[in-house]
């Protein structure tokens, strides 16, 4: 499968590259408009250009065919975990780990909002943890417990000793006054939706 994607894109990159040459030569004038007229007569007029063309043309459309199966194939594969059970394979979505992660993520108190990403590489598996928290507290203490708590989690889900690597970025530590005024700003809303209806004046 490597050679037959080196040799489609050996083939696909002289097209380009001709294509491109041409394009440029006439455009600047290298290639005269009577000349290329000249050759495209001869090439129109020879069956054996017509059906050269023919097969270079057909060529390229299964080779950006391949190009398109081998692009796609690679990015399912990087957003997929594979393992072999006794019964068949086994694949899973990373998008599945990722909710799974940040619901285990949210469980922590300190713990605000969450957003997980993970990538499979040849290493193990890679995540990161952007996290807004909701109160100060002792940062080293606490993302070391998520690191941990992911890492156990993946691992038993998988089933598997992968290597796991986990990341984390706090975005934003909120104070009591951010939450105290985020408090009060719903209340305000709250109170400001009641509405008493309008019975008139009263004599």
């Amino acid at each position: 499968m490597r050679v037959l994607t080196h040799i489609a894109m050996f083939f696909y990159l002289a097209i380009i590259t001709f294509v491109a040459a041409v394009a440029v030569s006439f455009a600047v004038h290298r290639i005269k408009f009577e000349e290329l007229t000249y050759f495209l007569n001869i090439a129109y007029q020879s069956r054996n250009i017509c059906i050269a063309i023919i097969i270079v043309s057909v060529t390229a459309v299964l080779v950006g065919f391949l190009f398109s199966r081998i692009i796609l194939g690679v990015q399912q594969k990087e957003r997929t975990i594979a393992f072999e059970n006794p019964s068949g394979r086994v694949t899973i979505s990373l998008v599945a780990l990722e909710d799974m992660i940040k619901r285990t993520v949210l469980r922590v108190s300190e713990v605000k909002e969450v957003r997980s990403s993970v990538r499979a590489t040849k290493k193990g598996i890679d995540v990161t943890c952007r996290l807004v928290l909701k109160a100060e507290s002792n940062i080293p203490d606490m993302t070391s417990r998520i690191q941990d708590l992911v890492k156990s989690r993946i691992q038993e889900i998988l089933g598997l000793e992968e290597n796991v690597i986990v990341r984390i970025h706090i975005t934003k530590i909120m104070t009591q006054s951010e939450k105290d005024s985020s408090g009060s700003e719903s209340d305000r809303k709250d109170f400001s939706d009641m509405s008493v209806p309008f019975k008139g004046y009263r004599k």
